[in-house]
C-alpha cells in the first residue's frame, strides 16, 4: 500500500511540472492555432539558466526568477519575430519554423553545454516520512509551487486586463482588433507566458531529474499528448490532464514497463478525440476544415511554358537516374537510397498537396512496411513475392486507419491523431522485444533470396530494380491523378463542401487517396529494408515521418511528383553531406528548415514556378501552400480576419 502512496505523491510531482509545459503549449494553440516543437527546448532552457544563476549566486529562487524571465521574454521575442510573418498562411510553416528552432537550441546547448548533466542541490533539504518511507520535502514544494503557478495563471486569464483580452483574441480575433485591442502586443504575452512556464516547470524539476542539453526532447511528447486530451487550446483541461497522466504512469509503473503505459495512455488518448470529433461532426454537419483554395490562374501561354519547364526538369532527371546504371562505385547505392526517400516523399505530397491532409504518420507506414520485411525473414520466411505482399498488406491496414480519421476529423484535430497513432508505433519495439528486436533493431535475413537475388551492395543490378519499381509506381501516381477520379479527389481536397454538395462521396475519396499513400510509402519501406538489410526503431518515429514531409515541401508538395523526388534528392544529398563533414547536422537541418519556411514556402519548383512566370511578365502564380494545408486560412491577422469558431480558455 505505501508503494501506491509514494507513487502517487510522485504522480503530482510529474505531472504538475508537465502541467506547466502543457498550458503553455495549449495557451498558444488557443490564440494562435500554433503547434510550438521548440516548447522542450523552453524546458530545458529554464533548467540551465537556473544551474547557472545558482552557481553565481547560490540562491534557488533568484536563479527560479532569472530563468522565468529570461526565457520567458526571450522566447515571446523569438517566436514573436519567427511566428508573425507566418500568420494567415499553412499551419505546416509554423510547425516546421518551430521544429527548426527546436534543433537549432538543441544542437546550440550540446556544442555550448556538452553531454554531461548538471546537478542542483534542492533548496529545501530534509525528508518527511509518508507510510514509512522518508520523502523529500523539495517534491511536495514542487507540488504547492505548480498548484499556486496554475492557479495564478487561470486567475490572470479570467479576470485581468490582458488576460481577457487573450482569450477575446482567441475567440475573435478581427472583432477584438475592431475593439481596440492591441493584438500583436497579445500574441507577444502569449509567447512570453508559454516559454515562461515552460521554463518554471524545468526550473523546479533540475534539482530532481538534473539538466542536461536534450532533456527537452523527453518532455515535449508528454507535452503534446496533454494538450490533446484536455482539448486543442484549452488551458485548464492541459492542467487536469497532465495531472491524470502523471498520476497514471506513476501507479502503471508498479505492474507496467514504462514504454507499456504510453501506448496505453496514447491509445486513451486518440479514442477519446475520436469521440469527440465524432460529436463535432455530429452537432455541426455543415461544417468542414478541408483545406480551400487553388492555384492562382495562369494565361494559356503562361500555362504552356511551364509545362515545357516541367518537362525539361522531368527529362533531366530522368536522365540523372539513368546515369548509375552505366557508372560504377557507390552511386547506384546512393541513388537507390535517393529514389526510396523520393517514393516516402510522393506518398506524403499525395496527401499534404493534392489531399491537403496533414498527415504526420505517412512515415510510419514506411517503417511498418520495412519491419514487416525484418520480421518474416527472421521466421524463415524469404520468399520474395509473399514478403512483398504482406508488407503492402500491413501498410494498407495502417493506411485504413489514417483513413478513418480523415472521415471523423479534419484540420488541426487529423494532425494530431497521425502524430499520436506514429508516438504509438514508435513504442512498439519497446512493447515488443521478442518480436523486433527491441531498441536493437533487426537484422533482415534470407540472403539474397528476398531481393530477388539482387544483391544491392554488388554492381547496378539492385538499383535497377528499384528503379524499375519507382518508375511503375510514378506511372501508376501520373495516370490516377489525371484520371477523372484524381480530379475529383483533388476537387474534394480543395474544397470538400462545394464537393459534398455536388454528390461526390468525400470519404470515400479520401480513403482511396490514403490507401494509395500508404501503398507508396510500404513499397518504399520495402524497399528500404532490401536495400539496408537493417530496420531499426527510428523508422517507426516521428523523426521519419518529419523527414518525408521536409522532402515533400522542399520540392514542392503541389508538384506532386516531381517535388518529391526534387525535394528528397536535394535535401538527402544535404543531410548525408553534412553527416559526413560535420557533427553540427542538426544546427544546418535546422537552418535549412528556416531557409525553406521563409525564403521558399513553396519549394523548389513554387520558386522555379515564380520565376518563369516573372520572366513572361505574367501575374505571378498565386503560392500554394502559403494557404492552409489544415482547414481554410485565414487572411492575414494584421488585417481584419474572418470569424473563427471560439475555444475555452
Amino acid at each position: 500500500m505505501h508503494d501506491i502512496i509514494i507513487q502517487l505523491v510522485n504522480g503530482l510531482v510529474v505531472g504538475l511540472s508537465l502541467a506547466l509545459v502543457a498550458s503553455g503549449l495549449a495557451l498558444i494553440f488557443g490564440v494562435l492555432d500554433i503547434v510550438n516543437f521548440a516548447q522542450g527546448e523552453f524546458y530545458m532552457l529554464g533548467g540551465f539558466v537556473l544551474f547557472f544563476t545558482y552557481q553565481a549566486t547560490h540562491n534557488f529562487l533568484i536563479g527560479l526568477i532569472a530563468a522565468t524571465l529570461a526565457v520567458g521574454i526571450g522566447g515571446g521575442l523569438v517566436l514573436q519575430a519567427m511566428v508573425w510573418p507566418l500568420l494567415g498562411k499553412s499551419h505546416a510553416l509554423p510547425l516546421l519554423a518551430t521544429l527548426g528552432l527546436s534543433l537549432i537550441i538543441q544542437q546550440l546547448a550540446l556544442n555550448v553545454f556538452g553531454g554531461t548533466t548538471r546537478l542542483v542541490p534542492p533548496p529545501i533539504p530534509g525528508q518527511v516520512p509518508i507510510e514509512g518511507v522518508s520523502y523529500p520535502i523539495y517534491n511536495l514544494f514542487i507540488v504547492v509551487a505548480g498548484c499556486a503557478v496554475l492557479v495564478a495563471g487561470f486567475l490572470f486569464l479570467k479576470y485581468t486586463k490582458y488576460g481577457i483580452w487573450l482569450r477575446a483574441v482567441a475567440q475573435n480575433r478581427s472583432m477584438a482588433g475592431g475593439l481596440g485591442v492591441p493584438v500583436p502586443r497579445v500574441y507577444f504575452l502569449a509567447f512570453a507566458i508559454s516559454s515562461a512556464l515552460a521554463a518554471i516547470a524545468g526550473a523546479l524539476l533540475a534539482p530532481v531529474q538534473s539538466v542536461y542539453a536534450v532533456e527537452g526532447s523527453d518532455v515535449i511528447v508528454n507535452a503534446f499528448i496533454i494538450v490533446v486530451a484536455g482539448g486543442m487550446g484549452n488551458f485548464r483541461g492541459a492542467a487536469l490532464v497532465a495531472v491524470l497522466l502523471g498520476e497514471v504512469e506513476a501507479l502503471g509503473a508498479i505492474w507496467f514497463r514504462p514504454s507499456e503505459v504510453q501506448v496505453f495512455a496514447l491509445g486513451l488518448v486518440i479514442v477519446l478525440m475520436l469521440l469527440r470529433s465524432r460529436r463535432k461532426i455530429a452537432a455541426a454537419p455543415v461544417e468542414d476544415t478541408a483545406l480551400s483554395g487553388t492555384r492562382g490562374g495562369t494565361s494559356r501561354a503562361n500555362a504552356a511554358a511551364l509545362n515545357r519547364v516541367w518537362a525539361i526538369i522531368s527529362v533531366i532527371l530522368v536522365a540523372l537516374a539513368l546515369v548509375p546504371l552505366v557508372v560504377g562505385g557507390s552511386m547506384p547505392q546512393r541513388a537507390a537510397v535517393y529514389l526510396i526517400y523520393g517514393l516516402l516523399a510522393l506518398s506524403v505530397s499525395l496527401m499534404i498537396g493534392f489531399a491537403r491532409l496533414l498527415n504526420i504518420g505517412v512515415g510510419a507506414i514506411f517503417g511498418v512496411g520495412a519491419y514487416t520485411v525484418a520480421i518474416l525473414t527472421q521466421h524463415n520466411i524469404s520468399n520474395p513475392v509473399v514478403v512483398f505482399a504482406s508488407a503492402i498488406a500491413v501498410g494498407l491496414l495502417i493506411s485504413l486507419l489514417f483513413g478513418l480519421y480523415a472521415n471523423v476529423a479534419s484540420g488541426i484535430e487529423y494532425m494530431m491523431l497521425t502524430f499520436l497513432t506514429t508516438l504509438a508505433m514508435a513504442t512498439l519495439p519497446s512493447v515488443s522485444p521478442a518480436l523486433t528486436g527491441g531498441d536493437n533493431g533487426l537484422q533482415v535475413k534470407g540472403g539474397l533470396q528476398v531481393s530477388f537475388g539482387l544483391n544491392p551492395l554488388v554492381g547496378n543490378q539492385f538499383y535497377a530494380f528499384v528503379l524499375a519499381v519507382t518508375g511503375i509506381c510514378v506511372l501508376a501516381c501520373w495516370f490516377i491523378l489525371g484520371s477523372q477520379t484524381g480530379k475529383a479527389a483533388q476537387a474534394i481536397g480543395r474544397n470538400a463542401l462545394r464537393a459534398s454538395a455536388m454528390g461526390y462521396r468525400v470519404s470515400n475519396f479520401r480513403v482511396a487517396v490514403t490507401l494509395l499513400s500508404g501503398f507508396l510509402a510500404a513499397t518504399a519501406g520495402w524497399l528500404y529494408a532490401l536495400e539496408n538489410s537493417f530496420v531499426s526503431q527510428d523508422l517507426l518515429g516521428l523523426s521519419n515521418s518529419l523527414n518525408g514531409i521536409l522532402y515533400s515541401l522542399v520540392g514542392g508538395a503541389e508538384h506532386v511528383i516531381l517535388g518529391s523526388f526534387v525535394g528528397a534528392t536535394s535535401f538527402r544529398y544535404l543531410t548525408d553531406s553534412l553527416g559526413r563533414a560535420t557533427s553540427q547536422s542538426s544546427l544546418y537541418i535546422g537552418l535549412a528548415l528556416l531557409v525553406v519556411v521563409y525564403l521558399m514556402p513553396n519549394g523548389i519548383l513554387g520558386l522555379v514556378e515564380s520565376a518563369a512566370a516573372r520572366l513572361r511578365r505574367a501575374p505571378e502564380v498565386e503560392p500554394a501552400l502559403d494557404r492552409d494545408v489544415l482547414e481554410p486560412a485565414p487572411t492575414d491577422p494584421r488585417q481584419p480576419a474572418p470569424v473563427s469558431p471560439g475555444r475555452e480558455s
